[in-house]
């Protein structure tokens, strides 16, 4: 654990819910200096166990204040629920500003299941955390609930880039690098009406070179991973 969550006390900052459970489950020593996260905010802390599951805030002194990231946003179908969580934890390593789950046609997920996700969404924010906090990635990537494909579509509109199978047109690496914000196909691709939807809004839409057909996560990962090379050279 990189740093601690917030929250303000009646007394002042104090650590989140279960950060003090977190901090006794890795044996730390009783005195630690480490960052907190409030928001936007990011101070540096001493603080002090005072009983289990209990660490009080000696010192906080404000370090930085971020503006909040725009970019890069994935846009992340609902896949099964063991690839999505390996999904999401590695889009925020890779520093993803913001993770938008969508259903389409051809999701494979039950509209019930769809709708008890939505009521849950404090575990997919679990999921955020713990890779945050493990690589030290502030401030924090945002997710939304998953809603209809459609309505990201008309939301990103032409500042978006899909990969799409047999488009006809091949994107070059520099092109996929440049995205900052990419939309990737469920399992079976997108239907004919979402291309055809993805087409009217201006949607940029293109294909890896070669035979590669990349499963989604897998493809996730790759465009994350060109956004982040491009940007440390």
């Amino acid at each position: 654990m990189r740093f601690v969550l917030l929250q303000e006390g009646p007394f002042g900052l104090e650590l989140a819910e279960g950060q003090g459970h977190h901090l006794d489950v890795m044996r730390l020593p009783e005195r630690l200096f480490l960052p907190g996260l409030l928001g936007l905010k990011r101070f540096d802390l001493e603080i002090q166990k005072s009983g289990k599951g209990q660490w009080r805030v000696v010192q906080a002194h404000l370090a930085e204040v971020y503006e909040k990231p725009q970019a890069p946003v994935y846009l992340v179908p609902l896949i099964e629920p063991s690839r999505l969580e390996f999904a999401i934890e590695k889009l925020v390593e890779l520093g993803a500003a913001q993770i938008c789950l969508y259903h389409s046609d051809h999701t494979s997920w039950p509209k019930k299941k769809v709708a008890a996700f939505c009521q849950k969404m404090d575990k997919a924010r679990a999921w955020v955390l713990q890779a945050a906090q493990q690589s030290a990635r502030i401030p924090l990537a945002r997710i939304e609930a998953p809603v209809c494909l459609d309505d990201l579509v008309q939301r990103y509109g032409s500042d978006c880039l899909a990969l799409v199978v047999g488009t006809g047109k091949t994107l070059t690496p520099k092109e996929m690098s440049l995205a900052s914000v990419v939309l990737i196909g469920p399992e079976g691709d997108f239907s004919e009406r979402e291309i055809d939807l993805m087409r009217e809004a201006g949607v940029q839409m293109g294909a890896l070179r070669g035979r590669h057909i990349l499963r989604s996560e897998t493809a996730l990962l790759y465009m994350a991973s060109l956004y982040n090379a491009s940007r440390s050279l």
